[in-house]
């Protein structure tokens, strides 16, 4: 996807390097989630990007217990979610909000430092 692309050189001049990406396709109301292990010491961040059909997906990072630690529920096709939470596993969700012909395709870089 050339928007994680254009996404990587930017966040590359504030340090951050890809560290993991998911992708998939998401009808309108759609949800789908993924884990990851993230270890501790880094800042991570988390990028949505989403086809030309989409103008509004939704991101949400929580731990394996279910806490919300960081999200972007804004209108927007572009989320991005910033944490620093330590080691452990963790669950990112996506859900499509807007997709006018689906299904709409995404994905989601995962950035550290």
């Amino acid at each position: 996807m050339n928007q994680l692309q254009e996404t990587s050189e930017n966040l590359a001049s504030e340090g951050f390097s890809l560290f993991d990406v998911a992708s998939g396709t998401l009808a309108p109301s759609q949800s789908e989630t993924f884990e990851i292990d993230l270890d501790d010491g880094y800042d991570y961040l988390f990028a949505g990007a989403c086809d030309q059909d989409c103008s509004d997906i939704d991101l949400e990072v929580r731990t394996s217990a279910g806490e919300t630690i960081g999200s972007d529920y804004e209108a927007n096709d572009r989320p991005v979610v910033r944490v620093s939470p330590g080691a452990g596993r963790f669950v990112i969700s996506s859900s499509m909000y807007e997709c006018t012909t689906a299904p709409c395709y995404y994905g989601i870089g995962v950035y550290r430092r």
